[in-house]
């Protein structure tokens, strides 16, 4: 069963039943039972209500709706004021009760509610009200009916609700609440674009300056390496010559020769002879040379730096002589190479820069932050209920949900609750006030100081007031969305 308030015309509200605050004889005044006789059309509405009889007070009957958006009127006969002394508060729970059970009867899923005896009967408003509100939870308590209560009331109604409850919430409202920290959608929308932009920039910057630290890296290899030297070019077996340049910066990738590969004289820059045993290659691998032709063999190739295209041979060779310069790397400095002669051989990359020191427990990629996702909120309102000890039932009926949108809930690992459902789950569960923010974090939703509706559920939290009856009545007092439905 779910319960709602409404403030509007009644006659224009969609349920299957709709009740009427009849006079114990068959007629009609001016009050709302008047204004439904005429909207539903009163000589028809009239004559099926002298068939039914006279009506005694706290009992109900049923005729047809006639003309009004629902299958039946329930006529339900109220008690005249005596200052009440005379039982009038259980007369007029008497007609709700007796209208839910008709309803239930006639198979009906929905049923609409005046305040019953509130208008020209001059019944208390608070009193009817809360009349009302105890007869509706009484039904749910004693039913397993899945009946919506609509309570209809006028737009311009207004009352005061009595109690300490509602008087520690307009206390803790006067406290908590900040109307003036509100702010529009649309600023919260400048605001968040602004920051993402300021992100951007940041990155952009970043690159930037990483781009810079590249270039100068790689500038710095060249000098050590002795890149600028003119080398020769070499036939490919087709006859053909290629020509690799490094297009990011627009000067020549550095040239990578294995130090087997040629001798170097004295002199700095002058290769003296040719890369041995490499005549056969296949024509997707040795393109170009990688040692120039020396003066007395007459190969003086055009001024520049090239590099011989690598075969998936040639690669896989490099990946292999690489492990070895790993390995010995590693060695005490007795017994490894010098450091400076390695350092000028061509081929040799430069040391790999440092990693930035890992944080234990914080993760440094988005692959890491995805997979170190919790619970959903759909697992952790499963969770919470069956540690607690609740049924299904007992908690989507204290959460006002209907049961059919409780079936979707739990058939949806992902649902997504509205800021009013999850806030209502919340109550049902009995959560104090850390375990239900971590709740509502889960659904993406938080206590803002500046919602009149947030700061009202956190009262009731704070406070131990899980009633949703009587929290929706708070609700509506200060026109705020109700809980559930």
């Amino acid at each position: 069963m779910s319960f709602h308030i409404t403030r509007e015309d009644i006659t224009r509200v969609r349920a299957d039943a709709i009740v009427i605050t009849a006079s114990p004889q068959p007629k009609y005044g001016r009050g709302t039972d008047g204004t439904i006789y005429r909207a539903a059309g009163a000589e028809e509405l009239l004559e099926e209500r002298k068939k039914i009889g006279r009506i005694r007070p706290g009992e109900a009957a049923a005729t047809p709706a006639f003309a009004l958006p629902a299958k039946y009127i329930i006529h339900t006969a109220g008690p005249g004021f005596g200052g009440g002394f005379l039982g009038e508060r259980n007369i007029v729970r008497h007609c709700y009760e007796n209208s839910l059970s008709l309803a239930r009867e006639l198979g009906c899923e929905s049923i609409a509610f005046p305040l019953i005896q509130a208008g020209t009967y001059r019944f208390s408003k608070t009193e009817a009200l809360e009349t009302a509100v105890s007869a509706f939870r009484e039904f749910e308590r004693n039913t397993d009916s899945d009946m919506e209560i609509i309570l209809v009331l006028p737009e311009a109604y207004t009352f005061s609700l009595s109690g300490d409850f509602f008087a520690e919430v307009r206390t803790y409202l006067k406290k908590h609440y900040k109307p003036e920290a509100e702010v529009s959608i649309q600023e919260e929308r400048r605001q968040e674009e602004q920051i993402r932009e300021a992100r951007r920039q940041e990155a952009l910057r970043r690159a930037e300056w990483l781009e810079k630290r590249r270039r100068e890296a790689q500038i710095e290899r060249e000098a050590q390496t002795g890149e600028d030297e003119r080398v020769g070019l070499e036939d490919a077996p087709d006859g053909s010559w290629e020509l690799t340049l490094n297009d990011s910066a627009g000067i020549p990738e550095p040239i990578a020769l294995p130090e087997s590969s040629f001798e170097q004289p004295g002199r700095k820059g002058r290769v003296k002879s040719g890369i041995p045993g490499e005549a056969a290659k296949s024509p997707s691998g040795r393109l170009l040379s990688e040692a120039a032709g020396s003066r007395e063999a007459g190969r003086g190739g055009p001024k520049g730096l090239f590099r011989r295209a690598k075969s998936a041979d040639r690669v896989s060779e490099e990946k292999a002589a690489a492990k070895p310069e790993k390995k010995a790397a590693a060695q005490p400095k007795a017994a490894a190479q010098p450091e400076k002669k390695a350092a000028a051989q061509p081929g040799k990359k430069a040391a790999a820069q440092p990693e930035t020191p890992r944080i234990p427990g914080i993760p440094r990629s988005l692959e890491e932050w995805i997979s170190h996702l919790g619970e959903t909120w759909q697992e952790s309102l499963f969770r919470l209920i069956d540690e607690k000890g609740y049924t299904d039932t007992e908690v989507y009926k204290r959460a006002n949900i209907d049961r059919r949108l409780f079936s979707r809930i739990r058939s949806n690992r992902e649902y997504q609750p509205k800021k009013t459902t999850a806030m209502a789950f919340a109550l049902a569960l009995r959560l104090n006030l850390d375990e239900a923010t971590d709740m509502l974090a889960r659904a993406g939703y938080a206590f803002s100081p500046s919602s009149c509706f947030d700061m009202i559920i956190r009262c009731c939290i704070e406070y131990g007031v899980y009633d949703t009856y009587i929290i929706n009545l708070a609700l509506d007092e200060y026109e705020q969305p109700l809980l559930g439905a």
